[in-house]
């Protein structure tokens, strides 16, 4: 039989105690754990005393986890005593159903999280959900020292994208991130996701923790698809978007303020093809003129009402001297039998004197409803006038 070890005069780890007896009997064990229950330490210690049975095999906690053990008890009644004393008498951690931390984590009883990490539990089965709960950035960096993975199962960009109130967690990835490389596409893959919401308060956040808002990366759920291998369903190597080509899908003008399109990093002629909207083409125009309209017109006008028939477009072009050019072009109409919308090639009118370059459009769009032939409507598609 083990010596009985006292807390209150050996209360720290020490390599030469013996690990308390398991068992496989859940009755044999049932005593003890009403004894937990009821807060009865110095039965508990007489318990031990006698050498009787203090947990029970991995193996043999039932699978529906009807029962608590020795220590869940301790942990859900928030007796550190008791919690020491089992410690202190040879309970292994590593025969426990869940992590010892991730318990003391959700009941934010701090100095019961400390036992298990100076008692040798291992802190790489914490639950990454419950860790990032906590909202205690020193826990976020004392697991990160111990070697954690916080980003292993994108559990780090999913606390950053779902919950703007985890300012401990951003200020830690924003101290972190530049040690630990793993830390930056995570916080891309959240920047991602609040600028597909539109939500300025995320994104000014993942910002100032230093997303880079110009860098294609993989959204949430994709990246969990192909974790295994970086790899998409099909095979292809994941890529993505930027943040910023994210605003301009979902016509979320107000955050490129935050996230400020550069022309020298982003290539702005896809980020037109892109754009959702008329809106979100003027808020890009007014940051530079695309070099090509074609490709924006497609888009628009093809996510224009299914009513719509023949469909023209007046191009201005605006040039360095001062001068116009006007060219007005059939661009669908139905009753014609006209190649489809997709296959149309759209190019910017070159006027004559080509050797002076345009610095920007104004277009105009025009089209009849084919229940109302007579109706025609003008849309204004792109406007970036000749700066004054």
């Amino acid at each position: 039989m083990a010596a009985f070890v006292d807390p209150r005069t050996n209360p720290t780890p020490c390599p030469s105690t013996a690990q308390c007896v398991v068992t496989d009997s859940i009755e044999e064990i049932a005593p003890l754990h009403q004894l937990c229950q009821g807060g009865r330490l110095y039965e508990v210690e007489a318990w031990i005393r006698v050498g009787r049975l203090l947990q029970l095999r991995r193996e043999a906690v039932p699978r529906g986890r009807g029962i608590d053990t020795a220590r869940e008890i301790a942990l859900e009644t928030g007796q550190y005593a008791l919690a020491h004393l089992l410690l202190c008498n040879g309970y292994q951690l590593d025969l426990e159903p869940r992590s010892p931390l991730d318990l003391a984590m959700e009941r934010r009883r701090w100095d019961l999280v400390d036992l298990p990490f100076e008692w040798g539990a291992d802190p790489a089965e914490v639950d990454l959900y419950t860790l990032f709960g906590t909202y205690n950035r020193p826990l976020f960096e004392r697991s990160h020292a111990a070697g954690v993975d916080l980003t292993q199962g994108h559990e780090l960009a999913a606390a950053l994208a779902y919950h703007t109130s985890n300012k401990p967690l951003f200020g830690f990835v924003n101290r972190c991130r530049e040690t630990d490389a793993r830390f930056q596409p995570e916080l891309n893959m959240a920047l991602l996701q609040h600028a597909g919401k539109g939500s300025l308060k995320g994104v000014d956040l993942c910002v100032w923790a230093g997303a880079d808002p110009h860098t294609p990366t993989v959204d949430l759920d994709s990246a969990a698809r192909g974790e295994a291998s970086d790899e998409g369903e099909d095979g292809e190597p994941l890529h993505g978007w930027s943040a910023i080509a994210e605003v301009m899908m979902h016509g979320h003008t107000h955050l490129l303020k935050v996230l400020r399109p550069d022309p020298t990093r982003d290539d702005f002629e896809e980020l037109y093809q892109t754009a959702l909207d008329l809106p979100t083409v003027d808020a890009l125009a007014a940051l530079a003129p695309p070099r090509s309209i074609g490709p924006i017109l497609r888009r628009q006008v093809f996510h224009l009402d299914a009513r719509v028939g023949r469909t023209t477009f007046d191009v201005v072009t605006f040039r360095h001297d001062g001068s116009r050019h006007r060219q007005s072009s059939l661009l669908w109409c139905p009753a014609s039998g006209e190649a489809c919308l997709s296959a149309v090639r759209l190019t910017v009118p070159t006027p004559p004197c080509a050797q002076i370059p345009h610095i920007g459009y104004r277009v105009h769009l025009h089209w009849e409803v084919t229940d109302a032939p007579s109706s025609t409507a003008p849309l204004c598609l792109l406007d970036a006038p000749l700066p004054s």
